[in-house]
């Protein structure tokens, strides 16, 4: 992100993430630290595209022609498969001298993979 496409926005600091009691908490955020965004500057930035629409149009078509040209599916799905490649390479690598089992989740995992055409769906999808 940068300002060529956004309002990037200041923060304030850093608040340590706790348990909240809410039952639906994302656990492994506990111990994380969090941006905490600046008011102050926020209300600067509203203030900003409020008063300068044409800009923020211009900002907004640059931003969703970033996003598209970025994070299409298509490419999205090869990053995905480039993870689960490197993964896989990980997983042989490790159990090399390993029973012919590890072979065989490994083989499991790829046929699966395969079988589903997860990757050609989400590459299809536009």
């Amino acid at each position: 992100m940068n300002d060529k496409i956004a309002y990037p926005l200041a923060i304030d600091g850093l608040s340590l993430i706790e348990h909240d009691g809410d039952p639906n908490f994302f656990k492994p955020f506990i111990g994380q630290k969090w941006a905490q965004p600046s008011v102050k500057h926020l209300t600067q930035l509203l203030q900003h595209v409020y008063n300068n629409p044409e800009e923020a149009s211009m900002k907004g078509a640059a931003a969703r022609r970033h996003i598209q040209q970025h994070f299409s599916p298509t490419q999205i799905a090869a990053v995905v498969a480039q993870e689960v490649r490197r993964l896989q390479k990980v997983i042989r690598q490790k159990h090399r001298h390993s029973s012919e089992d590890s072979k065989g989740l490994f083989l499991d995992v790829q046929s699966s993979i395969s079988k589903k055409g997860l990757f050609k769906k989400l590459a299809a999808q536009k």
